[in-house]
């Protein structure tokens, strides 16, 4: 319960009533003082018997949303008073703020149903809560405000913020600039990510339906879809996350960076699902963590599952790549990172002399990549694994909060 100004005005006016009923020799003054004096008692009993005819319901609008767009939550009330209006205040509080923000108090009418909207604009991919919403219902007088239901965020029901679908990559592939040739990273770079089929050099006995055409074009030989084999249209897709610990708050870079890694897988898969091709996603060892979808039908599940990574990634990309090196069979992989070393390099190197294909697509900070980056491209390059380049963009605009 908290106490509002205008009890105290009121106790003031009650004691210069009583001082000038003393002063002029009322015979009526203290009457009229304990009359004043049980006014506030009589408006908080009311209040007290108000609260127990209102009943709440917590609701959220979806389960499952795609960044960019407003999650909501509805607060419903319902007055099961026949005769008594009812006045309520809010009070929500942001996780970016220690300051409460409080409405401006709105009436509840006898026998009325009212939804209060609590609306967060998803600004990053993952799970979504209210930070703390309480309610009050101040007494017929004004003068208390009792608490009605306090919701902390562990109390709101989750919504999960799915990464975009076909996103539109505002900067372009910038491969072919960063290397002083001017040329593709490799033969394989001359197409598209999205226009990506499994393809090789056509060989004696290949039927002529079995050619494409537009890759064959580009490629200045001629190149034909593989469908020998069940396991041809299979695509492995491996990506790094930037790693955060459970009890660390997350920067608004690292959240932006996941945000575009996961953009781009989800972009990815529903562009080769609307191909047929099956993928597998591995998110952390090859023998575990992973799902599959074999339709555009199933795409939906593979977003959830992205939602739903933790910041923590204890394995990291070298060694899922370096495991999927020591299991037999070649296969094809899709691998998304924003960091090159070495190591990975190493690593990509030993994958390529199993994988019958790999393409790799690099995520990097400020205006121009990484100049270390330059050799260890060059050698991917050698080794037949297509490179393409993506510009980390700007930070995105600030979360929209209100309650309405």
């Amino acid at each position: 319960m908290s106490i509002r100004p205008r009890f105290f005005y009121y106790l003031l006016f009650c004691l210069s009533a009583w001082f000038l009923g003393h002063f002029g020799n009322w015979a009526w003054s203290n009457t009229l003082f304990i009359f004043l004096l049980l006014l506030p008692l009589a408006s908080f009993l009311a209040a007290l018997w108000h609260r127990s005819r209102i009943t709440l319901d917590l609701l959220r609008a979806a389960e499952q949303i795609e960044r960019g767009e407003a999650a909501s939550w509805q607060v419903r009330m319902h007055s099961r008073s026949s005769w008594q209006k009812h006045y309520l205040q809010g009070i929500y509080r942001d996780q970016a703020s220690s300051v409460p923000e409080y409405l401006r108090p709105f009436p509840l009418n006898p026998r009325e149903d009212l939804d209060l909207v609590i609306e967060i604009n998803a600004e990053h991919t993952g799970p979504l809560k209210p930070f703390a919403f309480a309610l009050s219902i101040l007494d017929p007088c004004g003068f208390f405000a009792l608490s009605l239901v306090s919701f902390k965020s562990a109390d709101f029901p989750e919504v999960l913020v799915l990464p975009r679908s076909l996103i539109s990559i505002l900067d372009k592939d910038e491969s072919k600039a960063y290397l002083e040739s001017g040329e593709a990273i490799s033969k394989k770079s001359d197409f598209d990510l999205d226009e990506i089929e499994l393809v090789r050099p056509l060989r004696e006995g290949d039927r002529m339906r079995d050619i494409h055409w537009k890759v064959s074009a580009r490629m200045q030989e001629w190149m034909v879809r593989q469908y020998e084999k069940a396991d041809e249209n299979e695509l492995y897709f491996l990506f790094q996350l930037p790693h955060l610990e459970a009890d660390q708050d997350a920067p608004e870079e690292v959240l932006n960076l996941r945000d575009l890694v996961l953009d781009q897988v989800s972009e990815a898969a529903q562009s080769f699902l609307s191909q047929d091709f099956n993928l597998i996603l591995r998110y952390r060892r090859p023998w575990a963590d992973e799902d599959k979808a074999d339709s555009l039908d199933q795409y939906n599940s593979l977003r959830l599952s992205l939602a739903s990574l933790a910041f923590s990634q204890p394995v990291t990309l070298a060694q899922q790549i370096t495991e999927e090196a020591a299991v037999p069979g070649a296969r094809f992989y899709c691998i998304f990172c924003y960091e090159l070393s070495q190591e990975l390099t190493t690593a990509l190197l030993v994958l390529s002399a199993q994988a019958q294909g790999i393409l790799l697509r690099l995520i990097y900070p400020g205006s121009t990549p990484p100049k270390e980056w330059k050799p260890w491209i060059e050698d991917l390059a050698a080794a037949g694994i297509k490179v393409t380049l993506s510009r980390f963009p700007a930070a995105l605009p600030s979360a929209r909060r209100g309650v309405r």
